[in-house]
């Protein structure tokens, strides 16, 4: 985009406008002169613009300027060198320019702001000056700003120094710290879930801690199974959760807020060690650890083992290696009594089955 004359900032394109007038103060075009001298090419206008950055400003003689051909200006050239760079005609008397600010720094390194002047210089056919016109367009330094993304799992803490007063001088007198945390991922189960399990012993232990210990007994549960396999695999991750995450609040050297801690049906006497509550809470833990391993295939209580065999149901290649049992389907088996290589049929492969 193209700013205008109250405000551009530093390395953009700032849109000048000038109105031109005859004795009267009546709008007049500018005339137009074969400066090239090149009949094949079309006339150009009779004018050149010249820009001065705001240090010439301050010590700029005009008279000198206009008798030496304006060498102060920016980079002492004219902006208006060829056809394709004259100002546009908007109107009888009326052209506008744009024009790319350039940054100019100082001693130190700073960017020069402040007001700068184009100056449009009417000359006739011959290269007389006829006479020029100073105007101002403001020039600001581009505010700079760093847009900080904060992703999950991002704990955010704001200080407040002692020294902070009000408007009539009042401090803080005191360091204050603010934290919050942003979204937690993973993040398998909450605060009033884990309070609900729990039971009052987790009072004092304030929703943020109960979340990143909940996030990290999530992660947790991922490099165990992230995958679903059985209908318990969302129960058991949550329950596993739950329980490791209270192992880990267990461990904080939190006031225990009263006489006991309960967990679920588990009491924790304040006269008494943990050891007891660990050991409970890592079997619960484990055992649905158990499940969660299994992909919610098998529930509490029950073993990784398989409870039947079906043929070839994962490498049908085992049936033709004759490493494959009958099917139940083909075969009634009676109460086992013996592992026996059998064939159903005549000149069969024989395969192991139980033969009363």
């Amino acid at each position: 985009m193209s700013y205008t004359r109250d405000c551009v900032p530093v390395e953009q394109d700032v849109i000048l406008k000038a109105i031109f007038t005859d004795a009267c103060g009546l709008p007049k075009d500018i005339a137009l002169g074969d400066i090239d001298n090149d009949p094949d090419t079309p006339d150009e206008l009779l004018v050149d613009i010249y820009v001065y950055d705001p240090v010439v400003l301050d010590t700029i003689d005009w008279d000198f300027e206009l008798e030496n051909g304006f060498p102060s200006a920016r980079d002492s050239t004219i902006l208006q060198t060829n056809i394709e760079e004259e100002p546009t005609r908007i109107a009888t008397g009326y052209y506008e320019i744009t024009y790319s600010v350039p940054k100019v720094l100082d001693d130190e390194g700073e960017v020069i702001s402040g007001n700068w002047a184009d100056v449009w210089v009417e000359r006739d056919t011959n290269g007389e000056v006829i006479g020029f016109s100073i105007f101002y367009f403001k020039v600001e330094e581009k505010g700079k700003w760093i847009v900080q993304k904060i992703g999950n799992n991002t704990l955010i803490v704001i200080l407040l120094d002692a020294t902070i007063a009000d408007a009539e001088g009042n401090e803080l007198e005191e360091e204050i710290q603010l934290t919050y945390s942003t979204k937690y991922s993973p993040y398998y189960a909450s605060p009033d879930l884990m309070r609900l399990e729990c039971g009052g012993w987790l009072d004092q232990i304030p929703d943020d801690t109960l979340s990143l210990m909940i996030h990290w007994s999530s992660l947790e549960a991922n490099a165990y199974c992230k995958t679903k396999r059985g209908r318990n695999f969302e129960i058991a991750r949550t329950k596993f959760v739950l329980f490791d995450a209270s192992l880990r609040c267990l461990a904080l050297p939190a006031d225990v807020g009263g006489k006991s801690k309960s967990l679920g049906d588990l009491m924790i006497e304040t006269d008494s060690n943990f050891e007891r509550a660990f050991i409970d809470l890592k079997e619960r833990r484990d055992e649905w650890l158990r499940v969660l391993n299994s992909g919610g295939q098998i529930v509490p209580g029950q073993s990784f083992g398989s409870t039947f065999a079906v043929p070839g149901a994962e490498r049908p290649e085992i049936i033709n290696l004759g490493r494959g049992w009958h099917k139940p389907q083909n075969v009634r088996f009676a109460q086992p009594s013996q592992n026996s290589k059998f064939s159903l049929v005549k000149k069969g492969k024989k395969k192991y089955g139980y033969k009363g």
